[in-house]
Order: C-alpha cells, then sequence, then structure tokens
C-alpha cells in the first residue's frame, strides 16, 4: 500500500511516517509539505492521511474521490475535522494514535465514492 501523507511540519510527517513504516513493512510512504505536490503525488497513491492545510484539505479530498483513492482529514483544527464527519469524509483530529491513523487508513471505504 502507497500511503501520501500531506503535512506542512516536516517533524509531524516524519514522525508519522516512521509509526506507519514501524507497524507496516509493506507501506511504502510519500510525503507532500503543501497542496501543489499533493495533487502532483495523489496519483501514486492508495490512500492519503492530509493535514488541513488551512483549508485546502478538501481541493486534495476531491481529488482523491476523482481518483478512488482512500482520504482521511488528520487535522489539528476541529472545526475541520467536525466538518468532514458531517459531510462522510474519515476525520482525525490531531494529536492521533498511529493506531488509529491506520486503523482509519484501512477502513476500505473510499472517500465518498
Amino acid at each position: 500500500m502507497t500511503i501520501l501523507i500531506v503535512e506542512d511540519s516536516p517533524m509531524v510527517a516524519e514522525a508519522v511516517a516512521r509509526g506507519i513504516e514501524t507497524r507496516n513493512r509493506n507501506a511504502t510512504i510519500l510525503v507532500a509539505s503543501n497542496l501543489h505536490q499533493a495533487l502532483a503525488f495523489i496519483s501514486n497513491a492508495d490512500a492519503v492521511l492530509c493535514d488541513g492545510l488551512n483549508g485546502d484539505w478538501a481541493k486534495v479530498w476531491a481529488s482523491a474521490v476523482k481518483r478512488r483513492v482512500h482520504f482521511v482529514l488528520f487535522s489539528g483544527d476541529e472545526q475541520a475535522v467536525t466538518q468532514a464527519k458531517l459531510l462522510g469524509i474519515p476525520a482525525l483530529l490531531k494529536p492521533a494514535s498511529t493506531q488509529a491513523i491506520i486503523a482509519y487508513l484501512n477502513l476500505g471505504v473510499y472517500a465518498l465514492a
């Protein structure tokens, strides 16, 4: 499984990637630090774990839906997480455990496909 982590904090991206790789040695991790990179890399991903990107997460989500890529919002913005959940989009509030992140990534549900 190839997982795209979209995160503007290099420390958070590294910690999440390390946690996922520790629990799933078969995972390939791609990291995008901004919207432009996320949209460029998404076609190579099976799943996306996306930071709120100051509201731009919806653009990444729309691209994921179009490509039938699993999508999980991973944000410290409680309002964004609540909004996503109301729309039926899997969302986790930061901080979250690696176990919770992996569980959400493995849901097997495409983002409102």
